[in-house]
């Protein structure tokens, strides 16, 4: 797919099994999520009683979010044993 001079490489969109509209649409929320989640941890770090524990859960929750779209389209774990992200 092209946009002007920019070629677009469609293989991530190919693993993720997900058409350009989808992917976008999908990446735009995440994006605006963690837009309004940085206003949240800079006032967190303006005034640490305020918004204690919002912004690790909301991340909690969008990580699931990420992890159950990809196990919808892929039904091979996405991070196996050796590469699971550390909590």
């Amino acid at each position: 797919m092209k946009f002007g001079s920019i070629n677009i490489q469609m293989g991530h969109l190919e693993e993720q099994g997900e058409t350009y509209w989808q992917h976008f649409r999908c990446a735009v929320k995440f994006a605006g999520v963690l837009f309004l989640l940085s206003f949240v941890c800079l006032t967190h770090a303006l005034f640490p009683n305020i918004f204690t524990t919002t912004a690790s859960d909301r991340l909690a929750i969008l990580i699931k979010e990420m992890l159950r779209c990809k196990d919808e389209t892929d039904p091979i774990d996405p991070y196996p044993e050796s590469k699971t992200p550390k909590n």
